[in-house]
């Protein structure tokens, strides 16, 4: 796996006790987190459980979405302190920026190094906390355009309307930049993200490339028979042949798109059924409600199936026959390396970190985002040949083993970190 920036060796570690003292230790700030689990979510809890199973003191600090959330809870055995406000669905993440900037000046004497999962919004009171603190601070991108502000200029009416304020946005991304790029370190989980950071100015050196990671022992090929056996646990179609999509139910997803398909794919294929895990629920751009009218008002009910949020997805990935990725922005696509892992062929959208998972026709089968004809084309060829479904997925969970374990996920972080907090003791 290539590396960019910081040394980061991907050897295991035996810590003595008396040398855990000298470790550091890790605020982690993100703008959601259980019960909302996305990709960004589920790997900033994998990264912080194996950290903590290592010796290493992380907390995480991010909002309370809901009034019923609590202010602090342990989450397998992840300490989380949720800071104000509840409710603002869209722009609660902007409100939650003094409240968390405090917490981290009440909590400096608990962390060596913040660690910003997701720095569009947060990375500022984060740099600024750890200037003033004199602690490290590490920004991770968990998509494209949070540097370059692609992520609020696309798709942003007021922006596309009005040229002032246009040129006030890409002001205020600019002077935002040059203030960001004093973190100590940058995080890049994709190669067009890695490309981003260097076009925007920051320093190659300062840039570790630490992929997304699966956890191989949960996300596993089943036989036949236990995968039956799942379909009836989880009430799905015995007979038919399920295409599944994992992952938030937004509008950066194309699932629009992919319903319209599925509407012609279920005219030649009445024995397919589609199956989307996972929720729209607390998602600024949530296209839940669209999604479910859709089905509805094009008589697929027979065809279309939700399960809205759960916790075993590996169990609705090993159920399931073919996945489906029709993202049209995707910083990396952990969903994606989850159904690799599982064995499942995968067709996905040909856009951001998804690059850095298929080698299109190899390990799976990319199209070109918005593309309704192409996806339509590749999931037919898919339901047709099944001899070369399988070889899709028998090197896709190859991929997965041999480039995206957790384990050399977390011991790149851990070299980072430890080589930052020797900087700070000025080792």
């Amino acid at each position: 796996m290539r590396q960019e920036g910081p040394s980061v060796t991907h050897q295991r570690f035996n810590m003595t006790a008396s040398a855990i003292n000298s470790f550091p230790r890790i605020c982690l700030l993100i703008s959601g987190f259980y019960p909302m689990m996305g990709g960004a979510e589920t790997n900033a809890r994998l990264l912080s459980e194996r950290l903590i199973e290592q010796g290493i003191k992380v907390f995480i600090v991010t909002r309370r979405k809901t009034s019923n959330l609590p202010e602090f809870e342990v989450i397998r055995n992840i300490p989380v302190y949720r800071v104000p406000p509840s409710g603002f669905e869209r722009f609660g993440k902007y409100w939650m920026l003094l409240p968390a900037f405090v917490y981290l000046v009440r909590r400096r004497a608990d962390y060596d190094i913040a660690l910003v999962c997701g720095f569009k919004v947060l990375g500022v009171i984060a740099v600024l906390a750890a200037k003033l603190l004199r602690k490290k601070c590490v920004l991770r991108a968990e998509v494209c355009g949070e540097l370059s502000g692609e992520y609020a200029a696309t798709g942003s009416r007021l922006l596309a309307r009005s040229n002032i304020l246009a040129k006030l946005f890409r002001g205020y991304i600019a002077i935002r930049n040059a203030f960001l790029r004093r973190a100590d370190a940058f995080v890049s989980i994709s190669h067009q993200i890695t490309k981003e950071f260097k076009q925007y100015g920051v320093n190659p050196s300062s840039i570790a490339y630490l992929p997304n990671g699966v956890d191989t022992s949960i996300f596993k090929p089943v036989n036949d028979q236990q995968k039956q056996c799942l379909r009836k646990k989880l009430l799905l179609p015995h007979k038919d042949t399920i295409v599944t999509y994992t992952g938030r139910l937004s509008k950066e997803k194309g699932l629009e798109l992919l319903l319209q398909v599925w509407k012609r794919v279920v005219l030649d294929y009445p024995d397919v059924y589609l199956l989307l895990v996972g929720s729209g629920e607390g998602q600024a751009f949530s296209r839940e409600k669209e999604l479910r009218d859709f089905v509805a008002s094009n008589d697929l009910t027979a065809h279309v199936g939700f399960t809205g949020y759960v916790e075993n997805v590996h169990e609705y990935l090993q159920a399931s026959d073919i996945f489906v990725f029709p993202s049209e922005s995707e910083g990396f696509g952990l969903a994606l390396i989850e159904a690799l892992a599982c064995r499942l062929p995968a067709v996905a959208a040909k856009v951001g970190g998804i690059l850095d998972i298929i080698n299109d026709g190899k390990n799976g089968i990319l199209v070109k985002p918005k593309d309704a004809e192409g996806l339509y084309e590749v999931i037919r060829g898919l339901l047709n040949n099944k001899a070369a479904a399988t070889s899709l997925g028998d090197k896709g969970r190859s991929t997965v083993q041999a480039r995206f374990s957790m384990d050399a996920v977390v011991d790149g972080h851990r070299a980072l970190f430890f080589s930052l907090h020797r900087q700070g003791q000025g080792a």
